[in-house]
């Protein structure tokens, strides 16, 4: 029997394993993971920002914990030798109205204790020769890594602390037993004392084993797909390092970018669409996973709300001049023979009952199990941060069972 089994390989499981063993240095763990590999999904489909928090509600989980990852993932990184760079983040505003929605960012920034600078379109061509904007903000905290390399280490240290990592084992049901979970996979099965789900895509999948009427009839994942293209490398040089809107407040999601990868490439994007299917990079299509969304009413209340920027994202994903003509907005000189190779991730999204996009970490505890069904950006950035939340939840449900 094992005293921990974490679900998924990714940097949120990786990261809750460590400090499931730094609280619990003699408990037996192991991590069941469905791919041949650890971070197959969103840890290694990102954008590879290491992000400040300066976007996110100042008291929020994510504006707290953004705040002190951009400090633990950079501490890591020094400590394991994972090549990184805090090489601060531009955030530019492209018209008049853009200008006002920036101060909401600055005090935003400000109130989170982070170091913000405002910018003429001037001073923005200082950091950004070839940027055309009215204005803008640099936060010095944010910075760039790869997450698989910080996912390879932690792998590397789990097993030398002695973590058991059984790869290619989907959980297909669990069975609440006297003093116990038993975990089933299509080969084994596993007696678990708690069982701790950061499956990411799946994760609602998951807690729906269990029958957690919380995960039945108010929440559900909705993947959306992120398209990447990388400028060639001629054409580098016109983007020095990350480039970022102001965020609307009529849309849940960012919008297109710019950005400088640790690699030196630069992409841009990614877009939002829906996709129909949660791992289908190809734009595969999953009929029981697409008739799973359409059957959730909150996608229909949410697709009500966004209809026609969802439509805008979904045309921007099949066309290429479309991405482009995003791209422009910050640096008119990106031609369409730039845009090189694309590839995509697909973010886990989940979604309400009534349509809202759960904005923030989400946790739910079940018989002898916690769950993180809702993880989205800047997840990654605070893995170490959500990792200590959840295992707090751990600890509270041991003592109270």
């Amino acid at each position: 029997m094992h005293s921990f089994a974490i679900v998924g390989a990714g940097i949120l499981g990786l990261a809750t394993c460590l400090k499931i063993r730094e609280r619990f240095p003699d408990a037996s763990i192991v991590v069941l993971e469905k791919e041949s590999d650890f971070a197959a999904h969103q840890s290694s489909h990102n954008s590879g920002v290491i992000h400040s928090g300066i976007y996110y509600k100042p008291g929020s989980q994510k504006s707290r914990f953004a705040r002190a990852a951009s400090q633990s993932m950079t501490a890591f990184c020094q400590a394991h030798d994972v090549n990184h760079r805090i090489c601060g983040k531009l955030i530019v505003a492209r018209d008049n109205e853009e200008l006002k929605r920036l101060d909401v960012s600055y005090d935003n920034g400000r109130r989170s204790g982070l170091r913000v600078e405002k910018l003429s379109s001037e001073e923005v061509r200082g950091h950004e020769p070839h940027a055309r904007v009215h204005g803008g903000l640099f936060v010095p905290e944010a910075g760039i890594v790869d997450y698989k390399d910080v996912c390879r280490k932690l792998v590397d240290r789990l097993k030398n602390l002695g973590v058991e990592f059984r790869y290619r084992e989907e959980v297909r049901a669990l069975k609440e037993e006297r003093g116990h979970l038993g975990v089933f996979t299509r080969e084994n099965s596993y007696k678990v004392g708690m069982l701790i789900n950061c499956a990411g895509l799946h994760s609602d999948s998951v807690a729906l084993m269990q029958g957690l009427s919380a995960a039945r009839k108010q929440f559900q994942v909705v993947p959306f797909r992120g398209d990447f293209y990388t400028l060639k490398a001629s054409r580098a040089h016109l983007v020095k390092g990350l480039i970022y809107p102001v965020p609307n407040p009529k849309y849940p999601f960012l919008g297109v970018h710019l950005g400088r990868l640790i690699s030196d490439k630069v992409e841009v994007g990614p877009n939002a669409a829906l996709n129909f299917s949660r791992e289908g990079y190809d734009r595969s299509i999953v009929s029981r996973e697409l008739a799973r969304t359409l059957a959730f009413p909150g996608f229909w209340k949410m697709a009500g709300n966004y209809w026609k920027e969802g439509v805008a994202e979904i045309w921007r994903s099949y066309n290429k001049q479309a991405f482009l003509r995003a791209a422009q907005r910050y640096v008119p000189e990106i031609q369409l023979d730039d845009l090189d190779t694309v590839h995509a991730g697909i973010r886990a999204q989940t979604l309400s009952r009534a349509g809202r996009m759960l904005d923030d970490f989400e946790v739910l505890t079940g018989y002898r199990s916690v769950h993180l069904i809702n993880a989205p950006s800047p997840a990654a950035t605070c893995s170490f941060e959500i990792a200590g939340f959840i295992v707090d939840r751990v600890a509270r449900h041991r003592a109270e069972h």
